[in-house]
């Protein structure tokens, strides 16, 4: 076998292995969000109390956040 025909052989080889793990990462993804998500968070109760609570939380958060980005000298976000 020519060290040039061997070359393109691996190179291809390489790719197709490239092509054939991307196929299979989007498959276990895809199987994700549909069975998954759907299945189990689509279906979970929203309570009042739950949401304002999550609410709360992300507010204190953010000003967590704003508080660290002002100490920093970070440009504020908007």
């Amino acid at each position: 076998m020519e060290p040039t025909t061997l070359t393109v052989l691996v190179v291809t080889a390489s790719i197709l292995g490239s092509v054939a793990v991307d196929v299979g990462v989007n498959t276990v993804q895809n199987w994700y969000d549909t069975f998954y998500q759907d299945a189990f968070w689509g279906n979970r109760k929203n309570s009042p109390e739950l949401e304002a609570q999550l609410a709360k939380e992300e507010a204190e958060i953010n000003r967590l956040i704003r508080e660290s980005d002002a100490v920093n000298g970070a440009v504020p976000r908007l």
